[in-house]
């Protein structure tokens, strides 16, 4: 049997919990909040298919073209970060790709902001929350001076505050 098929097989089988991790690092830099998140491959299909989008056979050679723009369309909607009450909706797209057992994409993209130093952020995050009781939102966050913040969010708990 071939290794992918079996590793396939084998996480499908383990995959009766619902989380997502996200990690956002603050850029001072580039003025931006650099976002990663790893999320099960069939739990956001669903959640792309409950909001009304088509099957897009993500990362397959036969993806939709416009799976991307859906994909951020979802996430934007569903990870709202404010800094000092300023929501950062003005995203960038920078890719995806599969993780090694199949199961899972890691998505990369940037929100844009004029302030990287922000004495008050909110995180909201309600990915698949829409589709799972159980779901788990773990999010780490990387201030631009290195410190960190660790949330775990909840479809109870779903938003953070954090003061500097």
């Amino acid at each position: 049997m071939n290794l992918s098929l079996i590793l396939f097989i084998l996480t499908s089988y383990l995959h009766d919990f619902h989380m997502a991790k996200t990690e956002v690092t603050i850029n001072q830099e580039k003025q931006r909040y650099e976002v990663t998140q790893f999320v099960f491959l069939d739990d956001l299909q669903e959640a792309l298919t409950v909001k009304g989008h088509p099957q897009l056979n993500l990362c397959t050679p036969d993806e939709a073209d416009s799976s991307d723009v859906f994909i951020l369309d979802y996430l934007q909607d569903r990870l709202v970060i404010s800094a000092d009450n300023q929501v950062l909706d003005s995203a960038k797209w920078i890719g995806k790709e599969i993780s090694d057992d199949l199961a899972g994409v890691y998505i990369y993209y940037a929100l844009l902001s004029d302030d990287a130093s922000p004495k008050q952020l909110n995180i909201k995050n309600t990915i698949f929350t829409e589709i799972f009781d159980d779901q788990k939102n773990l999010v780490y966050l990387t201030h631009a001076d290195g410190t960190k913040d660790y949330l775990m969010l909840d479809n109870r708990d779903t938003e953070e505050e954090i003061v500097r």
